[in-house]
């Protein structure tokens, strides 16, 4: 039995490692940027749904608020949706909607977390509110791009209660990226583009058509500067194991030589495709 799940297992892995290399293997920025969003959705998707259903089976059903920032990792947003309605929230379910989309939810959004934070800070984000009120904060962040307060703010939850972390647990890398790929809003006044230490032939490769999100190559240089950052800087990362293979390379402060952190993640050759769009080696 062992055998077969290992094997069957294996295969899973060699069909998705070779769906991102043929999508990796399109000619055009715009074309990369959708086939290895879908790549990464259904990855993030089957996780999220994994998520849920175990929580289930265990008897333990995820709690609305839960369930919809699990949902939405997983860019499930007609799955997050219908996880709100199930919980009476119209007004969340309206909103979430709109995620992703190139509208001003971002910007209302940002205007109402500050405002949150402005009036009860310290009992939403401060450890000492209730934890469904930090749940829903941390959706509000998801839905106003500011995808970096939503993810530091969970490593820091993780460490002090974990009741108060949305799903339960951090996320895996996959979705982390899946996150700055899809909601986050690349504000040039609050984030610096490119991020030390990489380069781009312009500035505006970092985009989106829009401006209102990052293109591929933004979102993984972006996403790669912060994860190291967070290594270097926090107790706990805000990305759970395993890390992206790359980076299992070299030893991180608190993590040990890389025989002794667990294994897996992106392939080395996929990695070095991305990096053909312009993202400077480590």
């Amino acid at each position: 039995g062992g055998r077969v799940s290992d094997r069957g297992g294996s295969r899973q892995q060699a069909v998705s490692v070779f769906s991102l290399l043929v999508a990796l293997c399109s000619e055009t920025q715009p074309d990369v940027l959708q086939t290895f969003s879908g790549w990464l959705q259904g990855e993030a998707s089957a996780v999220a749904d994994d998520v849920v259903n175990t929580a289930a089976k265990n008897g333990e059903p995820l709690g609305v608020l839960d369930e919809v920032f699990v949902r939405l990792t997983g860019k499930q947003l007609q799955g997050a949706c219908d996880a709100a309605l199930k919980g009476g929230s119209v007004e969340l379910a309206l909103l979430i909607a709109q995620a992703g989309e190139h509208t001003s939810l971002c910007v209302d959004m940002q205007k109402q977390v500050d405002w949150l934070q402005h009036r009860c800070g310290d009992v939403v984000d401060g450890g000492k509110g209730d934890p469904e009120q930090a749940k829903l904060m941390q959706i509000y962040r998801l839905l106003a791009g500011d995808i970096d307060e939503l993810l530091l703010r969970m490593a820091d939850d993780a460490a002090t209660d974990q009741r108060r972390v949305p799903g339960g647990k951090l996320l895996d890398w996959k979705r982390c990226l899946g996150l700055y790929l899809w909601y986050q809003y690349p504000d040039e006044t609050h984030i610096v583009l490119p991020p030390e230490g990489m380069t781009c032939k312009k500035g505006s490769d970092l985009f989106h058509a829009s401006r209102m999100r990052f293109s591929l190559l933004g979102a993984f240089q972006y996403f790669t500067s912060q994860l190291r950052e967070s290594n270097q800087s926090l107790e706990a990362p805000f990305v759970s194991h395993p890390f992206p293979q790359y980076l299992e390379a070299s030893p991180m402060p608190g993590y040990g030589t890389p025989s002794q952190r667990p294994g897996g993640g992106m392939q080395p050759g996929a990695l070095r495709a991305i990096g053909r769009t312009g993202v400077a080696k480590p």
